[in-house]
């Protein structure tokens, strides 16, 4: 499952910005963004299979001597959130993947199978999930029954 929402976060959600994307599925202002740790936020909404999620990745800037990044993932049913704490070398590792090529014949993205690799690492990320019952869901008026 938790390999599920990762794919989800990095693969997935950025089809919403396709104009904007490089063929590895991340923005240019991102990748530059990236490479020196400087503060950005980039935010996408995307439907899949009739599910409206919401993504927004944030570089929150150096902390020291550590990157902090933040990828918030949300639908009506809840939300994913990835706060991660990067060193040097893994983002220099994260951003020389956000240069590599995916090979379009073999189907193979090298960036997306690291960004997995390194965000599925309790050393770097945290995750929290929250479902729409912890978050007090509504539903709204229109869709509950009339009882005359």
């Amino acid at each position: 499952m938790k390999k599920f929402l990762i794919t989800i976060l990095i693969c997935i959600c950025p089809i919403a910005y396709a104009n904007e994307r490089t063929d590895n599925g991340f923005s240019k202002k991102f990748t530059q963004k990236f490479k020196n740790c400087d503060v950005y936020i980039e935010n996408a909404s995307f439907n899949m299979a009739g599910t409206v999620f919401h993504d927004s990745k944030q570089i929150l800037g150096k902390n020291g001597n550590t990157c902090e990044y933040i990828q918030i993932t949300g639908t009506s049913n809840g939300m994913l959130t990835v706060s991660c704490s990067f060193n040097e070398s893994t983002t220099n590792e994260l951003y020389n993947a956000l240069l590599i090529k995916p090979d379009h014949y073999s189907g193979i993205n090298k960036t997306e199978e690291i960004w997995q690799k390194v965000m599925q690492n309790p050393k770097n990320c945290k995750y929290n999930r929250s479902e729409y019952y912890d978050k007090g869901y509504t539903v709204d008026p229109k869709y509950l029954p009339i009882f005359n």
